[in-house]
């Protein structure tokens, strides 16, 4: 897939972002784009930070969890509803505007 993984989104006008949960921990970063690709994502962040100068942690990504920019609110509305509580290899996916919602 052609989405940017290691470099900071740089936003465009109406560019919205949804928090996605509750994926397996074996679900890899290609599957997950995979899952949304049909609504076209711009980004998907997966919390990368550097840890002890030489080692990245993806923080979001070890607590089954990213972050999906999609292009236009009406791509991340149409994502949340087609995907939200989606069974991925027994485990319901989660996607919200945000982690409290």
């Amino acid at each position: 897939e052609n989405f940017p993984t290691n470099t900071k989104f740089k936003g465009m006008e109406g560019a919205t972002t949804l928090w996605v949960g509750g994926f397996p921990r074996h679900v890899t970063f290609e599957r997950l784009a995979r899952i949304f690709k049909d609504f076209q994502p711009v980004y998907i962040d997966r919390g990368q930070i550097r840890k002890e100068r030489k080692h990245k942690q993806d923080v979001l990504w070890t607590r089954r969890c990213a972050l999906v920019t999609f292009p236009s609110p009406i791509f991340a509305a149409e994502a949340k509803q087609a995907l939200n509580g989606t069974m991925i290899d027994g485990c319901r996916l989660k996607v919200r505007h945000d982690i409290f919602s």
